[in-house]
């Protein structure tokens, strides 16, 4: 196991599902939408900073892992995004 906790997400992901019975466990991050950019653009250019961010999932269980992975959601899909709204996060 890595002392860095990024590098454990995986296993987390596999460990939750193995013990808790879950159809799936996906992680993710938030982060801006993507752009297209020229090939001489600055190092930002490429973040769409005007957009509600999307849910990038980056780790699942085994079974889940090639169907997830690299997955966006974007705001709206699926009920996610609510637990990053203001009322869900002043509530907890």
């Amino acid at each position: 196991m890595s002392e860095d906790p990024v590098d454990n997400l995986e296993a987390l992901a596999q460990h939750i599902h193995d013990n808790i019975g879950s159809t799936g466990v996906y992680i993710g991050q938030l982060e801006p939408p993507l752009l297209k950019i020229e090939e001489d653009a600055d190092e930002t250019a490429h973040l769409d900073t005007t957009n509600p961010e999307v849910i990038k999932f980056k780790f699942a269980n085994s079974d889940h892992k090639d169907l997830i992975t690299s997955t966006i959601l974007q705001p709206g899909q699926g009920i996610c995004h609510e637990v990053f709204t203001e009322e869900m996060t002043t509530a907890n």
